[in-house]
């Protein structure tokens, strides 16, 4: 839905003012977000944290870390 209305899959932002803005612009366009930390480097850098909550309360967690070379060919 985000996709369709604003033509972008995401936002990296680079200030708090930004994140603001973007936030407020979502919320007029009736949607949410999910905000994610971004972190540098090639794919081997990946390290995620995720967890599904209901009124603010943690359910389930999991994390996750990419394990293969960033030099990895698919075939």
């Amino acid at each position: 839905t985000y996709y369709e209305k604003f033509r972008k899959k995401a936002i990296l932002v680079q200030s708090e003012e930004q994140l603001r803005s973007v936030v407020v612009e979502a919320e007029q366009a009736g949607l949410s977000l999910m905000l994610q930390e971004y972190v540098c480097g090639d794919d081997s850098c990946g390290v995620n944290y995720n967890s599904y909550c209901i009124n603010g309360k943690v359910l389930v967690e999991t994390t996750a870390q990419k394990i293969r070379p960033a030099t990895h060919q698919y075939r």
